[in-house]
């Protein structure tokens, strides 16, 4: 056990796939480390998902998670009770980033 998340691999709809670090869930994306950059996931451009240490069986839907699978995923994130902003201000910094990547928006 480490304090970092797990390796995601994110199949968005169009563009390469986004993998890394999941660094936190929420309500209407994933947000991971990719390349040392932070980067937003939508839901609604997620073709499939893969999850280090999951599989996608235990879930409803990995690509539109119900609230009870988010909440089971945020146990596998590095910030399971979510970020806070300091700790975003820290990796945004750590980066060289103003705001995180935000997949669909001509991002990573």
């Amino acid at each position: 056990m480490t304090p970092a998340g797990v390796r995601a691999v994110l199949h968005v709809r169009r563009g390469p796939e986004v993998a890394g670090e999941l660094l936190e869930v929420r309500d209407s994306s994933y947000v991971l480390l990719v390349n040392n950059r932070v980067t937003v996931v939508p839901y609604q451009v997620i073709m499939g998902v893969q999850l280090d240490r999951r599989d996608w069986a235990d879930f409803s839907s990995l690509t539109q998670p119900t609230a009870a699978t988010r909440q089971q995923l945020r146990f596998d994130s590095r910030f399971p009770f979510g970020m806070r902003d300091s700790a975003l201000a820290a990796l945004l910094k750590a980066s060289g980033q103003e705001r995180p990547d935000v997949v669909g928006e001509g991002s990573p």
